[in-house]
């Protein structure tokens, strides 16, 4: 009887051995897989800094670039607006000349082929024979 016990605490023995070897080869294997896993999370670390880097470079030229063009936007305005405002100018001249030569005029026929040989510019009439009511297109 107390071999078959020493045999069944043989047994139970060889069980719990071969337990803790698997246990143990289970084990390694997971570490090793813990071990890819932080690897791969380090390497992904990694190009993320990179990345990220390589990015807040990028909107440092782009927000740098911005405000160029801002300012050459409203060096561009101010220039459109001078010039604006020098062309009103000469349209105002090119207008006062305009009345001043109409105004010359001393009679309705010198008035009327002035308008009807001014840029462009003609009259019509309602009558064959040239006496108003009439009208000036432009």
């Amino acid at each position: 009887m107390i071999r078959r016990y020493k045999a069944y605490f043989l047994v139970i023995l060889l069980i719990i051995a071969a337990l803790a070897i698997f246990d143990s080869i289970n084990s390694s294997n997971v570490a090793e897989d813990v071990r890819k896993e932080k690897d791969k999370l380090a390497s992904k670390v990694t190009r993320l800094e990179k990345e990220n880097e390589n990015r807040s470079n990028l909107f440092v030229e782009v927000r740098e670039e911005k405000e160029d063009l801002e300012e050459n936007l409203s060096q561009m305005e101010e220039e459109v607006e001078s010039l604006r405002s020098a062309f009103e100018y000469q349209e105002f001249t090119a207008a006062i000349d305009t009345i001043e030569s109409y105004k010359a005029s001393q009679s309705f026929q010198e008035a009327t082929k002035f308008m009807a040989f001014k840029a462009g510019q003609g009259y019509f009439t309602t009558d064959k024979a040239g006496n108003c009511p009439c009208g000036f297109g432009f």
